[in-house]
């Protein structure tokens, strides 16, 4: 276990004990907690699993300091200047994770640390595909670029999507604004969308039967073959991050357990 694990441990079991801790150990813990924040931001690492205890070490440090209440907050404010009170610290919405023939792999905290795959073309157009588990838990393809000034965040618009000379698929995307430009996205649960885009040489999309997007789909397999690394990784850190440490005496009597025919037990 690495010290940044060991402190995330230390700062979730003070945040579940926050009441009992006196507020110079709460201090001292959130002054800790900034300073490794720091470091970690420092290295500018691409790992995920460096961002993923960046990420853990928020989490916690926001926790142990809701649980103090405003009065704890006000004086961590003027301890600590205001930093992390108001802002989050470890903001990166994006961790690259690998690039693979003209293929960006990268993780996405705001598709529910979901990995994805990107590229771009010569006409401005960009295209990724990648996991979102958020509630739909599925595949997302989005199509963006620059020229759509037209497309209407918020609103749907009717796409057809074909790989090579397979079926048409018939779907509904969303219009968003991502970093000033409009994409096209399409969310599904179907896990042969993403195996046509593996295989296949070529995307066409059309709207309203005017191509809006052909594209090549060299590497993509690749690509994707790393996007699932990629994935594992992450679940992985994050399964590590919430695996509760084994006691050190694993025959010492939970105090947690109760006998629930005895209300009266100690």
């Amino acid at each position: 276990m690495s010290l940044t694990t060991q402190f995330i441990t230390e700062l979730v079991r003070a945040a579940n004990e926050a009441e009992s801790l006196s507020s110079f150990d709460v201090k001292r813990l959130l002054s800790r907690s900034i300073s490794a924040i720091r470091d970690i931001r420092k290295q500018r690492s691409r790992d995920v699993a460096v961002w993923l205890d960046c990420l853990f070490l928020e989490l916690a440090y926001r926790k142990l300091l809701n649980r103090r209440g405003k009065a704890m907050k006000r004086a961590t404010a003027l301890l600590l200047g205001g930093l992390f009170v108001a802002s989050p610290v470890c903001a990166q919405e994006t961790v690259p994770w690998r690039d693979i023939n003209g293929w960006s792999i990268l993780m996405d905290s705001t598709m529910g640390n979901g990995c994805f795959v990107t590229t771009g073309y010569e006409d401005g157009t960009i295209l990724r595909l990648g996991f979102d588990f958020r509630e739909t838990k599925g595949i997302y393809l989005a199509l963006g670029n620059k020229n759509w000034a037209s497309l209407e965040p918020g609103k749907d618009y009717p796409l057809q999507i074909q790989f090579d000379g397979n079926p048409v698929w018939n779907a509904t995307a969303r219009a968003l604004n991502f970093s000033g430009a409009n994409y096209l996205v399409v969310s599904t649960t179907d896990t042969n969308f993403a195996n046509e885009f593996t295989r296949k040489l070529a995307m066409r999309a059309t709207f309203n039967g005017r191509q809006v997007a052909a594209l090549r789909l060299s590497g993509s397999a690749r690509a994707v073959d790393e996007m699932l690394n990629c994935q594992k990784a992450v679940n992985d850190a994050i399964a590590n991050k919430n695996t509760p440490n084994a006691p050190k005496d694993p025959f010492q009597a939970n105090p947690d357990v109760r006998n629930a025919n005895d209300p009266f037990e100690m």
